[in-house]
């Protein structure tokens, strides 16, 4: 079995550092200073300030990884999100409802940071556990 490479790592880092453990700080050694993600945000603060909002929208959120691949300088990671919504979040109030879906992140990574995130995520799952979607 061969170790995990350093381009997995910093991904996983992503999940595991600061998404789950909160780890604000480490930031700059998983992102690169003029890095881009999701909401055209970018630099530290931008993902900083991303980070904050979603865990205040979902403050016991979790990831779990199901699975990872590398591909050239991208990581596709598929993972397992876990969380209540307790602040409002897309105009919709926040409900205490517990929801769990899946995702997949892309991590562009160059000189071992983040360079480029985003994540695709089934948002029928959420809805209807939300209750803003109805079962068709």
């Amino acid at each position: 079995m061969s170790a995990i490479s350093a381009q997995k790592q910093v991904s996983t880092a992503f999940f595991t550092d600061l998404i789950n453990d909160r780890k604000y700080d480490r930031i700059p050694e998983i992102f690169s200073e003029d890095c881009k993600i999701n909401d055209n945000l970018g630099g530290y603060e931008g993902v900083e300030k991303w980070l904050r909002s979603f865990h205040e929208i979902f403050p016991d959120c979790f990831d779990t990884i199901t699975g990872q691949w590398e591909e050239g300088d991208q990581v596709i990671t598929r993972i397992r999100f876990e969380g209540t919504h307790s602040a409002q979040w897309m105009g919709y109030p926040a409900s205490q409802q517990r929801c769990i879906w899946p995702g997949v992140a892309v991590h562009t990574i160059r000189d071992g940071r983040i360079v480029h995130k985003e994540t695709v995520i089934e948002q029928t799952h959420i809805f209807r556990q939300l209750g803003w979607l109805k079962n068709l």
